[in-house]
């Protein structure tokens, strides 16, 4: 069942990001931006949410944060 192994990964790839853009939002700090897009993109090769978190949601998240740290 390497499909179900792959989705979990998947997943354990876009929680991941969500938990650093929540960590990020929390300190107020864009300090992690650049890992949190890495693994958006990672995520979002195999999973639509993660696609469309990393297409609508991350662009304004990214600003909001780029803005708290100027």
């Amino acid at each position: 069942m390497p499909v179900v192994q792959g989705s979990r990964q998947d997943d354990s790839l876009f929680i991941g990001a969500l938990r650093l853009v929540d960590l990020a939002l929390t300190a107020k700090t864009a300090t992690h931006n650049t890992s949190i897009e890495a693994l958006l993109q990672e995520a979002a090769k195999e999973s639509e949410d993660a696609r469309k978190y990393l297409d609508e949601a991350w662009p304004l998240l990214r600003d909001r944060l780029t803005g708290l740290d100027g």
